[in-house]
């Protein structure tokens, strides 16, 4: 069954109005002036959260492979391609996914230098600074670790790559079935849908635009892209049979362990602590200094990982309150205070804040990660009995 948009309202002033799909005056111009003038309507934080807060950088930026629609850039120096199609356009429908691999390609044979020049080109500004840019729009960033930092992201091939559209079709949906289930990519990939529409007839100036994630891939290192006859094909790589695949990890995970103030034995237990979270009710979603344990069907978040290498559990004690179960929350979280030396629940006025946190000699602070790896299997037998409480509650 192919996806369909159900038709939005416009509720206010006590009356419903019917909204309707615009399908004229809609080219790929109107959608790269939009995105690039409105960057914070494409839902970043449902596929790489690391590569926010976007920061425009050029229109048409030349490659030896055709101009990419957008870029853009963030302070950390990764970079963001957007191609923009009209999917009632046949040749989108064919050649749209090969051709934003071939900028991936491209861009990860350049130095920054390469990169300004193309900038530069793109601006029609001779001396124009891509530091200076991400200066403006955000905390000046210092120039080596801002330079070193995208040069890095280019010969890696760490790229968003996007392709925005007016409606995806299935066969480019299976384009990508392709590329998740066989390749090994270095960037992270996805299709999102902008659906517009017309305001009510009082308001026919009015535009509702309604972005969508069709479908993406997660970044997976080793990649394999292979030219064949002057075409980029992407294959998957050849692995013992009797071994296990390694498991596809989003690009802001793997910045997250990059990132997280930690010796290397800690950060491999913290990655054998969440495949073993994997295996139970839970999965694990990065943020932009964080990666949150959350469970599966409720959505409920049992830990929160911090950069600074630290452990707190926001969340749980509000979300128990709400469904009317504020047992749950309190239960979980003052026997995971009883596992730490000195720990207790602090408990803010606001019963989102409430978390464990620990007393030391002359302080209270948040668990530390040291801390919580020397009990993790207590935690996650904690976590188990408390995802059973959570499905009594829903039976």
């Amino acid at each position: 069954m192919s996806r369909q948009h159900s038709t939005p309202y416009l509720v206010t002033d006590g009356a419903a109005y019917r909204l309707q799909q615009v399908n004229a005056n809609f080219d790929e111009g109107w959608l790269q002036d939009f995105i690039f003038k409105h960057h914070q309507t494409l839902p970043l934080d449902e596929i790489e959260p690391a590569f926010g807060p976007l920061i425009p950088v050029c229109r048409e930026l030349p490659t030896p492979v055709g101009p990419v629609d957008l870029l853009f850039i963030n302070a950390r120096g990764l970079l963001t391609l957007v191609e923009c199609k009209l999917w009632r356009n046949p040749e989108a429908r064919r050649e749209v996914v090969g051709q934003i691999l071939d900028y991936g390609k491209e861009l990860s044979r350049w130095s920054y230098t390469d990169l300004q020049h193309a900038i530069s080109r793109a601006q029609h500004v001779a001396d124009s600074s891509l530091l200076e840019l991400v200066a403006h729009n955000s905390e000046e960033p210092d120039e080596r670790t801002f330079i070193d930092s995208v040069a890095r992201n280019l010969r890696r091939g760490r790229f968003l790559l996007l392709i925005v559209g007016d409606g995806i079709r299935e066969s480019v949906e299976q384009i990508t079935d392709f590329l998740q289930n066989h390749a090994h990519l270095n960037f992270a990939f996805a299709l999102v849908e902008f659906t517009t529409f017309s305001g009510p007839e009082q308001h026919a100036d009015w535009v509702f635009v309604q972005p969508r994630v069709i479908a993406q891939t997660v970044e997976i290192e080793r990649a394999v892209v292979r030219i064949e006859d002057g075409q980029i094909a992407v294959v998957s790589t050849t692995q013992d049979k009797t071994t296990t695949a390694p498991r596809r990890v989003k690009i802001s995970e793997q910045i997250f362990f990059e990132k997280l103030e930690a010796d290397a034995q800690s950060r491999a237990a913290l990655q054998a602590l969440l495949e073993k979270a994997r295996q139970m009710e839970l999965y694990v979603e990065p943020g932009d200094n964080s990666l949150k344990v959350k469970s599966i069907l409720n959505d409920v978040n049992f830990g929160v990982f911090t950069v600074k290498g630290e452990f707190l559990n926001r969340g749980i004690a509000s979300w128990a309150e709400a469904v009317g179960r504020p047992e749950i929350g309190d239960a979980y979280l003052e026997q995971l205070a009883a596992l730490f030396e000195g720990g207790f629940v602090h408990r803010s006025k606001r019963r989102f804040g409430w978390s464990v946190k620990v007393r030391r000699k002359r302080h209270v602070a948040l668990v530390t990660l040291s801390e919580l790896l020397k009990i993790s299997d207590d935690w996650l037998q904690l976590v188990q009995r408390t995802l059973d409480k959570i499905a009594e509650y829903g039976e």
